[in-house]
């Protein structure tokens, strides 16, 4: 099973200095659209959506059947969400 970029990036970051951890963030989601520029709007599947948010499947198929939480869409029967939409649901950006 994949990692996500969170868990496999950030374990040595300092987590009580939160610009040092976001500075690491950033550097490490721009080495990743670096490598591939469509990075954040991969379609991914609600196991990733949730490493990367720091929930449940749960608690995403809760959310979507209540009408909140991250945007996602369906590619043919499969819920799918992008890394963007979940990033932009964390910082609440819309």
């Amino acid at each position: 099973m994949r990692k996500s970029i969170l868990e496999t990036e950030l374990p040595n970051a300092d987590h009580d200095d939160g610009v040092a951890v976001l500075d690491n963030f950033d550097g490490i989601i721009a080495k990743k659209l670096e490598e591939n520029p469509l990075y954040l709007d991969e379609a991914i599947i609600p196991d990733e959506a949730a490493r990367v948010l720091k929930t449940t499947v749960g608690t995403l198929a809760n959310q979507r059947s209540k009408g909140i939480g991250p945007k996602y869409f369906h590619m043919g029967a499969s819920i799918k969400y992008t890394r963007r939409m979940c990033l932009e649901f964390m910082y609440g950006e819309d």
